[in-house]
């Protein structure tokens, strides 16, 4: 009797993946870009977000065309919290919607169409 081959397959990759992006998730030391909201600084990695949102990636590409600041002041932001979310989403970190609030919510689901936020 022949024995059937086992594959020995890692299957943790995307928990571990999701635990490296939550350690750079508005992380200066692994940022090359910040976005300004009000007064919070939010850091993030400009790949990650231009491969997120074919918005913010044209905007990037605009804004450092003409300068070499990597500050980036988005006026189109109400509320701080909603950028949180967007980045959240952006770097595939988990979001609680239940612990949002209802303008937060609707606000990141505006910003969400506006940034054209698609999956890959």
């Amino acid at each position: 009797m022949m024995e059937a081959e086992q594959d020995y397959v890692y299957t943790d990759s995307i928990k571990d993946l999701q635990k490296r992006l939550e350690t750079m998730f508005n992380n200066a030391a692994y940022a090359d870009t910040v976005f300004t909201v009000k007064q919070n600084k939010f850091h993030a990695l400009s790949q990650l977000v231009a491969v997120a949102s074919g918005k913010l990636d044209a905007v990037m590409s605009e804004h450092f065309s003409y300068c070499n600041d990597r500050d980036m002041k988005l006026y189109d932001v109400k509320c701080e919290e909603s950028f949180t979310v967007i980045l959240k989403y952006v770097y595939g970190l988990d979001i609680n919607f239940s612990h949002l609030k209802t303008n937060v919510l609707c606000e990141a689901i505006n910003l969400a169409e506006v940034y054209q936020l698609v999956l890959q």
